[in-house]
């Protein structure tokens, strides 16, 4: 399950998700997700999905709500993450992806790995249940 909060430290962090390229330790994610609970709390009533937006040293900290059925999956996958779980979604094995598109089945996985992170799924079933509607 996709979680509907989004916390934006000098990267993302959505779903317990690590920033890319950020090296986020456990503590810096315990403390984003706290972030947001407190956030949530403060926001007066009203509308609006910024929760908080502040700079502190230098870092800017955003806290938005989201609604993970916009997230577009252009958005969120990379092109080969995208063409791997189409082909999951036909119900190829990662050894028949990996003789399709010629690569090896270690990379297949990795590309599933990241998919998985990116949509918030631990298995090829969830991830071909929230993929389908937009692969068409």
């Amino acid at each position: 399950m996709l979680p509907l909060s989004q916390a934006i430290l000098d990267g993302n962090v959505a779903g317990g998700a690590r920033p890319r390229g950020s090296g986020a330790s456990e503590r810096t994610l315990s403390l984003a997700r706290q972030l947001v609970i407190l956030a949530r709390q403060q926001r007066a009533s009203g509308s609006g999905a910024v929760l908080l937006d502040v700079i502190v040293d230098g870092a800017r900290c955003r806290i938005e709500e989201l609604d993970p059925n916009s997230l577009a999956l252009s958005d969120s996958l990379s092109p080969r993450e995208r063409e791997v779980a189409g082909l999951v979604a036909q119900g190829y094995t990662s050894r028949m992806i990996a003789r399709q598109l010629d690569i090896s089945v270690w990379t297949v996985n990795s590309h599933l790995r990241r998919a998985f992170e990116k949509l918030g799924v631990q298995t090829r079933t969830e991830m071909v249940a929230r993929v389908r509607p937009i692969l068409g």
